[in-house]
C-alpha cells in the first residue's frame, strides 16, 4: 500500500443512517430541526455540500453512547425498554422514531433520552431549559402511551454527556463550571399540545416554507438556497 490510509477522517464521515420509509414526522425533527429543513428532507432534496469532519466528532461519539448505554442498560435494568420503535397516527400525520429509554418509576412512565454536545451546545441548552428537546420527548410519551394503551406521561429525562472543554457558564448571575454529565428532569408537553404542534408542523411543510434556518446549520443549502424542487 503506496499511501497512509485516513483511518480517523474514514470512521467519522461513515454514515448509516437513513430515514425510516413510510413516515411523515420522526420525533427527534420536531422542534430540533426548522420547518424548512424538514420539508427539504421529506422532498428527497441532495445536499449540495458536506458537513465538515470536525463537526461530526459530537455525531460518532453520541452514537458510540447509544450503543453503549444500550448494553449497559440492558444488563443492570433488564425490565426498562430500550430503542423501543414507536410507530403511530397523531392528527392523521404517521410519526415514528425510537425511544432511547422509557421506565416505570412510582406507576408513572419516564421518557428518556440520550445527547451528546460540545461545552458551548450545552451552555446554550441550559439556558434555555433544554426547551428543544421537549417535544421530541412529548412525541415519544404518546406514542407509548398509544402503543401500551396507558395514560400519558408528562415525566422526561436528559441524559446529557458534554463533550470537550469543560469551560464555564452563568445564569441568574451564578457561576459554575460546565459538568461532563447530567440528567435534567424535564416536564413534557401537555397530550394536546403534542397534537397541535404536529399538526402544525405538518401544515407548514405540504408546501415550500420560508427558510427559518441559518446556513451553518444545514447542509442542503447556502446562504442562498442553491435548491429548489420546482423545475429541477
Amino acid at each position: 500500500m503506496k499511501h497512509r490510509l485516513n483511518i480517523l477522517e474514514t470512521v467519522l464521515n461513515y454514515d448509516t443512517y437513513k430515514r425510516v420509509d413510510g413516515i411523515d414526522l420522526s420525533p427527534s425533527e420536531v422542534g430540533s430541526k426548522g420547518k424548512y429543513q424538514i420539508w427539504l428532507s421529506n422532498s428527497g432534496a441532495p445536499k449540495t455540500y458536506p458537513i465538515a469532519t470536525e463537526l461530526k466528532v459530537n455525531a460518532v461519539v453520541g452514537t458510540a453512547f447509544h450503543g453503549r448505554a444500550e448494553e449497559a442498560i440492558k444488563a443492570t435494568y433488564p425490565e426498562v425498554f430500550t430503542e423501543i420503535e414507536l410507530y403511530g397516527f397523531i392528527n392523521n400525520v404517521k410519526v415514528g422514531g425510537v425511544s432511547d429509554v422509557i421506565y416505570n418509576w412510582c406507576d408513572t412512565y419516564v421518557v428518556g433520552d440520550y445527547k451528546t454536545m460540545g461545552a458551548f451546545g450545552f451552555k446554550k441548552a441550559f439556558r434555555n431549559g433544554f426547551l428543544d428537546y421537549i417535544p421530541q420527548l412529548s412525541i415519544y410519551s404518546y406514542l407509548f402511551a398509544m402503543k401500551m394503551g396507558i395514560p400519558y406521561s408528562r415525566a422526561g429525562e436528559l441524559y446529557i454527556v458534554v463533550t470537550g472543554d469543560a469551560g464555564y457558564f452563568r445564569k441568574d448571575e451564578g457561576g459554575g463550571k460546565t459538568p461532563k454529565y447530567i440528567t435534567e428532569r424535564v416536564e413534557l408537553l401537555e397530550k394536546t399540545q403534542v397534537e397541535l404542534i404536529v399538526k402544525e408542523t405538518m401544515d407548514a411543510i405540504q408546501t415550500e416554507p420560508e427558510m427559518d434556518c441559518q446556513a451553518w446549520q444545514c447542509n442542503y443549502c447556502e446562504l442562498e438556497c442553491m435548491f429548489r424542487i420546482k423545475g429541477e
